[in-house]
């Protein structure tokens, strides 16, 4: 499982390339303590599910889209998107 020592956004875009967009997708985002063996310090840390997926942008005008715009086209997919990438962690046997 992945950690971060900031907590991490849900979706995170990588890169855009050819209408697509590369998302790094996290969820069960829990906040946790863990101490460093060697200085002893303690301090704060994420860990956190996560998939990389691929995302058509479906906006009419990606060509004119400003990344503030698709930053809002993703937050308002938000849910859809963590789906998708919840959905390809899934393994089926078949009985």
């Amino acid at each position: 499982m992945p950690n971060a020592n900031s907590k991490p956004d849900v979706i995170f875009l990588d890169k855009i390339e050819s209408g697509q967009c590369r998302l790094l997708v996290r969820w069960n985002i829990v906040e946790s303590t863990k101490e460093d063996p060697i200085s002893g310090d303690v301090r704060t840390s994420w860990d956190y599910s996560e998939r990389v997926i691929w995302w058509y942008l479906d906006m009419p005008d990606i060509g004119t889209g400003t990344l503030k715009e698709i930053k809002a086209y993703l937050t308002a997919t938000e849910t859809t998107i963590v789906n998708l990438a919840k959905a390809t962690e899934i393994n089926y046997t078949n009985p």
